[in-house]
């Protein structure tokens, strides 16, 4: 509504409605997301989907700048226009959602958890996402989407255009960023409130 998107509650339990609604065995699942610096954010704090077909798929709308084709938990490689991601299983019902990185190898990004979840396990780390002054949703403007060729990032004032898997950054000034969200996004911030 209004342009305004969400973040992966929001998303991937519309999708899960969706895909239900749709004949779909698919069910909300949570993840616990690594840092860049090496940590992990709130355990289970991140909502995205496991799809059953012929065999389980993570499927997953509402992470940014990942991967976007159904990733079969099997460990088999998929690759799509922001990369190259695999799962591998990390034991006890968990998988590793992992991402390969030139310089670094393979680099993990979550760690998914099969357990069937409902959109009333995320109650208390929805509210802290949206609220807490130590998450990373409250901390600056962040609007990210997808693009047939990469992505558009805005975080803060960086803007980020990924476009075959290359980043190009630019700070933008604060009397442009109401046009940047309009031309890139879609969204117009009415400044008279």
């Amino acid at each position: 509504m209004n342009h305004r998107g969400g973040f992966c509650y929001e998303l991937n339990g519309l999708l899960n409605w969706l895909l239900r609604s749709l004949g779909f065995n698919s069910r909300l699942a949570s993840a616990t997301v690594k840092r860049p610096d090496g940590g992990w954010t709130l355990t289970g704090s991140h909502a995205c989907l496991i799809v059953e077909m012929e065999q389980p798929y993570l499927v997953d709308v509402g992470f940014g700048d990942s991967v976007r084709v159904p990733l079969p938990l099997s460990g088999e490689e998929r690759e799509d226009v922001s990369g190259t991601y695999r799962m591998a299983n990390s034991g006890d019902g968990k998988f590793d959602l992992q991402q390969y990185m030139k310089q670094e190898g393979w680099k993990t990004r979550y760690r998914l958890d099969t357990a069937l979840r409902t959109l009333n396990d995320f109650e208390e780390v929805c509210q802290f996402n949206q609220s807490s002054p130590r998450s990373p949703f409250t901390r600056q403007p962040l609007v990210s989407l997808a693009t047939p060729d990469g992505r558009v990032t805005l975080s803060g004032n960086t803007f980020t255009t990924t476009r075959s898997g290359e980043k190009q950054k630019t700070v933008i000034d604060d009397k442009n960023m109401a046009c940047v969200l309009k031309q890139y996004f879609g969204i117009e911030l009415d400044l008279n409130h």
